[in-house]
């Protein structure tokens, strides 16, 4: 958890907005979106995870609902390039 911490804090410095690739969202979203991030990994490599069971898109952009501040919602492009990257 603190490595989480520690990594959104330093993924939000490194992305101001005045950089090449802003990160224009909070911290609180950069560390929910990690741990997201390796969940969904781990969901679709899994051996143990057969491919009907596997997460979509669609839900993968659900789980991240409301992750920003104010629960807003990070953008559904973002969201899918993660996805699919």
């Amino acid at each position: 958890d603190r490595i989480m911490e520690r990594f959104a804090r330093a993924f939000k410095k490194a992305n101001p907005s005045h950089s090449s690739k802003p990160w224009p969202y909070s911290e609180d979203a950069a560390y929910v979106l990690a741990f997201s991030l390796v969940m969904l990994n781990t969901d679709l490599h899994s051996s143990s995870i057969k491919d009907t069971k596997r997460m979509s898109v669609d839900a993968f952009i659900h789980n991240n609902r409301g992750i920003d501040t104010g629960d807003s919602d990070l953008p559904d492009e973002l969201l899918r390039d993660l996805y699919d990257g």
